[in-house]
């Protein structure tokens, strides 16, 4: 029978192994591209010591956790290409619980966006519902359709970066140019909660600027 200290560094060794994801390769390969990981991400948006992981060896689908109710400011990081087509209704089921939320915390609670990669196909009508979208220089890019099937269908070739890249939204939609870059990212995530509505609980009826 295992002792408490042999107990104790197994449960070390399990909770390194979760936080190397999916290998040393991966992680790498992340910052190759110019990208911070998950937890690498939150690391830097939240103040030291104040993250605190539920379900750590958990896998499971539940994200309600009693946000709204908490008051708690809702920050979603995005990197992703989209819903497998593999699981049909169930994708589409899941994206319209997504917004549903979305519309159920709005004006409740801050809703901030930030666009790390690829946000493609379904994924980006959430960040639309948000209250504030900030996009990563060079890596970001926001499209419901991407360019292949804009190739495919109008016989126009165009850029990931050109059709919804940073630069686009900054030109195109109501985004204010940053020259922030990847590993800065998160110090202008930090800076709307008080410009968030007046009806938000947790914030300030009156808006203030603050620069970083």
């Amino acid at each position: 029978m295992a002792t408490i200290q042999e107990k104790i560094q197994d449960l070390k060794a399990r909770q390194e192994k979760v936080k190397q994801g999916g290998g040393a390769k991966r992680i790498e390969k992340q910052h190759a591209s110019g990208k911070l990981t998950a937890r690498e991400r939150i690391e830097k948006l939240l103040d030291p010591g104040t993250f605190v992981e539920l379900d750590q060896f958990v896998h499971h689908r539940c994200t309600n956790f009693g946000m709204v109710k908490m008051g708690a400011p809702l920050v979603g990081l995005n990197d992703s290409g989209g819903a497998r087509i593999q699981e049909a209704v169930d994708a589409l089921a899941g994206y319209g619980k997504i917004f549903y939320r979305n519309t159920l915390a709005s004006g409740v609670i801050p809703q901030i966006s930030v666009i790390m990669g690829p946000c493609a196909g379904g994924a980006v009508y959430s960040p639309a519902l948000t209250d504030f979208i900030f996009m990563v220089k060079n890596t970001s890019q926001m499209f419901i359709t991407g360019p292949q099937v804009i190739k495919a269908v109008t016989a126009e070739e165009v850029t990931a970066e050109a059709l919804g890249g940073g630069r686009s939204a900054t030109c195109s939609a109501s985004c204010l140019p940053t020259t922030s870059r990847t590993l800065r990212w998160s110090r202008p995530a930090t800076i709307p909660t008080a410009w968030t509505p007046i009806s938000t609980p947790c914030c300030p009826t009156t808006p203030t600027c603050r620069t970083t």
